[in-house]
């Protein structure tokens, strides 16, 4: 039986959440002059962005 845990709406709704709260973030850091927290949050949306993709990339499949 193959079940999906997490169709695409969910996931992208998802995904525009995270980046929204990390960009306001490494923003509002930006602003602060606190570097450390900006390149986290950077590093974040950059992780959030691959992960996305990964998601959504169609893979060969073993199963015939």
């Amino acid at each position: 039986m193959d079940t999906q845990i997490m169709n695409n709406k969910t996931r992208y709704k998802l995904t525009l959440t995270v980046l929204l709260f990390l960009m306001t973030t490494a923003i509002t850091s930006i602003i602060n002059d606190m570097d450390g927290v900006a390149t986290v949050a950077v590093t974040g949306v950059m992780t959030t962005l691959s992960t996305y993709i990964w998601g959504e990339t169609k893979r060969p499949s073993n199963k015939q």
